[in-house]
């Protein structure tokens, strides 16, 4: 019992330590609600696991009640964990805009939980305060795993803000609750899975602040920092594409329109990007309104396409907005035989740009000044 006791408290302390830090960005990153969410709801569990204990230890048919109770919160609070880790993490995949179809399995669980006060599907608690797991004990523990594995699932298709290396480390995180689960199922009494999950909350916090130092705030896509560490590796052995991108119009817009108005550009040409290129490379943010992508080698048609793609999605933006998102471009090819470094072909994808810029600007009256 002290053990248990000590390993919750121990849990608990952590989590406490977290949500005060994440409190303090959510201006920053409006998720960090969810992670909050997560984690207050994680130390609520470890509480009433604790209670629940006390209460099994001691004597006396007056605490039915009670302890029917807090087993039902228990079972009921536990797949709301996951669940909202999984809105943390971020849903990419259409299948998740039926919002109503992935909330369904926490509604059915909860009423469950609840006819389980009286029916004894879940658990059961007869007059002498005497715990017994239920015909449909798992029900709980197989929707939270529904919901990890979905975590697990989101972060392996999370090309565009997650790298290889990363991928396992997080996956590794989330799977200390799901290793956790089968071994209380298989050893009831060793009581693993909520510390395990306070670890992990722990730990992907700790990722999380990391990953920050790789990221541009405003975008929320990859910065100059991340762009030069994935140069490096991949002028090693990769052959890639590299393309340039650069804003015509900001300063224009920032001068008639305000800063606040140049920064829906910015945004939005990050998000334009990212769509394009999210099944081919990576995009980065390397300056004011200066953007990169890194792709594993294209042929000229296959980049031309994906120009295509960006003009497409460009127009599309431009349709319906007053301030029209202009940018130039230009790439270049990449061989690590060559002789030639990697940052030599950067710079000749810039000139491609700039050369660009001066094309637009010549045939269509454009303003390229900014540079």
């Amino acid at each position: 019992m002290s053990t248990l006791f000590a390993l919750d408290l121990f849990s608990i302390v952590p989590l406490l330590f977290t949500i005060s830090l994440a409190k303090r960005h959510i201006l920053e990153n409006k998720k960090n609600t969810y992670y909050i969410a997560a984690a207050c709801m994680t130390i609520i569990i470890l509480t009433l696991e604790i209670i629940a204990n006390l209460i099994i230890n001691s004597s006396g048919a007056q605490l039915v009640v009670a302890h029917k109770i807090v087993n039902v919160l228990g079972f009921a609070l536990s797949p709301i964990v996951p669940f909202l880790f999984l809105k943390f993490v971020g849903t990419t995949s259409p299948v998740y805009d039926k919002q109503k179809l992935w909330v369904l399995p926490l509604y059915l669980n909860t009423l469950l939980c609840i006819l389980s006060y009286w029916m004894g599907f879940v658990f059961k608690v007869d007059a002498l305060n005497q715990y017994e797991r239920g015909s449909l004990f798992l029900v709980p523990t197989l929707v939270s795993l529904f919901y990890f594995s979905l975590v697990i699932y989101e972060i392996l298709e999370n090309r565009a803000k997650i790298a290889r290396p990363d991928k396992t480390i997080l996956v590794l995180i989330f799977s200390l609750p799901i290793l956790s689960f089968v071994f209380q199922i298989a050893y009831p009494n060793l009581l693993l899975i909520w510390p395990s999950v306070s670890l992990s909350l722990l730990l992907y916090y700790i990722y999380s602040l990391e990953m920050q130092y790789d990221f541009d705030i405003q975008t929320q896509i990859k910065n100059r920092t991340a762009f030069d560490k994935e140069m490096l590796r991949k002028s090693e052995r990769n052959n890639v594409t590299l393309f340039v991108f650069d804003l015509n119009n900001l300063e224009s817009v920032n001068d008639q329109f305000g800063h606040n108005e140049g920064d829906i550009l910015i945004k939005s040409s990050a998000t334009l990007l990212n769509r394009c290129f999210i099944e081919i490379g990576e995009v980065f943010r390397i300056g004011g309104d200066e953007f990169c992508a890194i792709c594993e080698a294209l042929t000229d048609e296959d980049a031309e396409n994906a120009l295509l793609t960006l003009k497409q999605l460009i127009d599309t933006y431009n349709d319906n907005v007053t301030n029209k998102l202009e940018m130039a471009h230009g790439y270049a090819h990449y061989d690590h035989l060559s002789g030639e470094t990697i940052y030599e072909a950067l710079s000749r994808a810039d000139d491609f740009m700039y050369a660009h810029k001066a094309y637009l600007k010549a045939t269509f009256g454009r303003r390229a000044t900014d540079q």
